[in-house]
């Protein structure tokens, strides 16, 4: 039942904690994406997982075709694998890392709270910018992030471009940050 489920996946996404539990099958997923050209999307989820499962997410990188972090994450990233916080040339030096997949570039994309999303792709790092909610609006901060990949991926999903991808996480971020939890109650304003 798993092997059709994820032979019949057109997309394929993981967050790192994964890594604490079964890094194998993350390997398994990653190389059935790269073998059926399927994009494959990695979260590095926090910064531990970089700090003590950095082997494991070692063999798991290769796979990725997106990597998404935000700005802690990144940091985090940059000191571990090229020693360096500048989050530009962390994106830029983490979407040239090896990959297994030829026919896909590597899109990395870091958010940074209320800065400008990065997003290196095409060799370069480009800013998109956020909206920044008011502080006095923000009740809850957790699940921004997986909130982000949500919307980032619906776009996917749905063939648009980088733009209205980021467009669509900060949109589901920005919602999530505003709503006490990670259940959103109400009826979504964004448009693809």
């Amino acid at each position: 039942a798993i092997q059709k489920l994820l032979s019949d996946s057109k997309f394929l996404y993981s967050a790192g904690f994964f890594l604490t539990v079964c890094p194998e099958t993350l390997v398994h997923i990653g190389k059935h994406a790269a073998e059926t050209n399927k994009p494959f999307m990695f979260n590095l989820a926090a910064p531990f997982l970089i700090d003590f499962f950095t082997d494991k997410m070692k063999d798991v990188l290769p796979y990725a075709d997106y990597v998404v972090g935000n700005e802690t994450e990144a940091t985090a990233f940059g000191k571990k694998f090229f020693e360096t916080d500048d989050l530009k040339e962390v994106a830029k030096r983490l979407g040239e890392m090896d990959k297994v997949n030829k026919e896909r570039e590597r899109i990395v994309i870091f958010t940074q709270g209320p800065n400008p999303v990065l997003v290196y792709h095409n060799g370069a790092v480009e800013e998109f910018p956020v909206v920044a909610l008011p502080p006095d609006s923000i009740v809850d901060c957790n699940g921004a992030g997986d909130s982000f990949c949500g919307g980032f991926l619906s776009g996917l999903v749905l063939e648009k471009d980088l733009k209205t991808c980021v467009e669509a996480g900060c949109y589901c971020a920005q919602t999530i940050l505003q709503t006490g939890g990670v259940v959103f109650k109400g009826t979504p304003t964004f448009e693809f």
